[in-house]
């Protein structure tokens, strides 16, 4: 009577396992996650890294980290945008949670870009930090 239970739950809970462990995949090498404090820090230590900010143009607008260039997720050209940028370059991504960057870092992998960061918050966390955003 016992294993009737034990063992469907043991695969109930190997099965919710292996659904959390995929949520969440692991970055590709060369991809890092920051928060946004340590991501300042990088920033202020590395002057060769280009900005992405994947908002929309109006979010852009009302505050973005300084020198950012924004290329619109949302926009049809959004994926040609990146393919003409060095794939060698260091790359750091943002945008307003964390999630169309993203989606980004996975366009951006499968296009071999081979160095990016992340603001994993996104410019929530950024002010959230106290951090200041340019206009």
């Amino acid at each position: 009577m016992k294993i009737k239970i034990i063992v469907p739950s043991v695969i109930l809970i190997a099965a919710a396992l292996l659904f959390y462990v995929n949520m969440n995949p692991p970055l590709p090498e060369g991809y890092v996650d920051f928060d946004a404090k340590a991501a300042q820090v990088q920033l202020v230590q590395s002057s060769d890294v280009l900005i992405l900010d994947v908002r929309t143009f109006v979010e852009f607008r009302d505050g973005h980290i300084n020198n950012a260039v924004n290329i619109d997720f949302y926009r049809n050209d959004f994926e040609r945008k990146l393919k003409a940028l060095d794939r060698n370059a260091q790359y750091f991504v943002y945008c307003r949670t964390g999630n169309r960057s993203l989606s980004t870092l996975k366009l951006m992998h499968r296009l071999g870009f081979t160095k990016v960061w992340h603001l994993n918050k996104g410019v929530v966390d950024w002010k959230e930090s106290g951090l200041p955003l340019s206009k």
